[in-house]
C-alpha cells in the first residue's frame, strides 16, 4: 500500500508538493546576529552620531566652565608668571588637573554603561536583544581611551594654553611699559 501511496505523480498530490518544497540552507556559524545585522545598522550609526554630537556639546560647555576657572585664578597663575614658574610649566598643571576631572567623569560613564545597554536594548524586539553581542571588547576599550585623549585635548589642553597666554602677554605688556615694579605686579 505504501509503495502504490508514491507510485506516480499525476495520482498523488502530496507527492508532487513534496517534491516542489524548496530548502534554503545558510551557514550557522555567524549566528542570528548577522542576519539581523542589516536592520539595525542604521538605527545604530544614527545613535552614535547623536551621542558624538551631545559629547561634542558637553565638551564645549565644561570646556567654557574650565577656561572661566582658570581666568578665575588668574591672580595665582599671573603670581606664578611673575615669580618665574615658565608657561609650560603651568599650563602642564592645568592639564593634569582637567584631566583627572576628565577620568573621573569617564570612569563614572564606563560604571554607567550597564544600565545603558539594558536600557537601549529594553527598546529592541526580543530576538534581537538575546543576540546581540554587548560584552564590552578591546574595540571599545580603544574607543574609550580614543575619546578621552580627544577630550583631554579640547577640554584641557585648548583652554589652558589659552588662558596662560592672555596671562603672559599682560605680564609682558606691564613689565615692558616701563612702570613701578608695583604698576607691573
Amino acid at each position: 500500500p505504501c509503495r502504490a501511496l508514491w507510485a506516480g505523480s499525476r495520482f498523488h498530490p502530496r507527492r508532487r508538493r513534496f517534491l516542489t518544497q524548496r530548502f534554503d540552507v545558510s551557514s550557522g556559524r555567524t549566528g542570528i546576529a548577522e542576519a539581523m545585522r542589516p536592520q539595525f545598522t542604521q538605527p545604530l550609526y544614527t545613535l552614535m552620531a547623536s551621542v558624538a554630537a551631545v559629547l561634542l556639546i558637553a565638551c564645549a560647555n565644561v570646556g567654557s566652565l574650565l577656561l572661566a576657572r582658570t581666568t578665575a585664578r588668574r591672580r595665582e597663575l599671573a603670581v606664578r608668571l611673575a615669580l618665574g614658574s615658565g608657561r609650560a610649566r603651568i599650563v602642564q598643571q592645568l592639564v593634569i588637573e582637567n584631566a583627572f576631572l576628565i577620568a573621573i567623569a569617564t570612569m563614572g560613564g564606563v560604571a554607567l554603561v550597564p544600565l545603558a545597554v539594558r536600557t537601549i536594548l529594553s527598546y529592541a524586539p526580543a530576538a534581537a536583544a538575546t543576540a546581540l553581542d554587548t560584552a564590552p571588547d578591546l574595540r571599545t576599550l580603544a574607543f574609550v581611551v580614543a575619546m578621552v585623549f580627544t577630550m583631554v585635548l579640547i577640554v584641557a589642553l585648548l583652554p589652558a594654553i589659552r588662558s596662560t597666554r592672555a596671562l603672559e602677554a599682560a605680564i609682558n605688556v606691564g613689565t615692558r611699559s616701563g612702570g613701578t615694579p608695583r604698576r607691573s605686579r
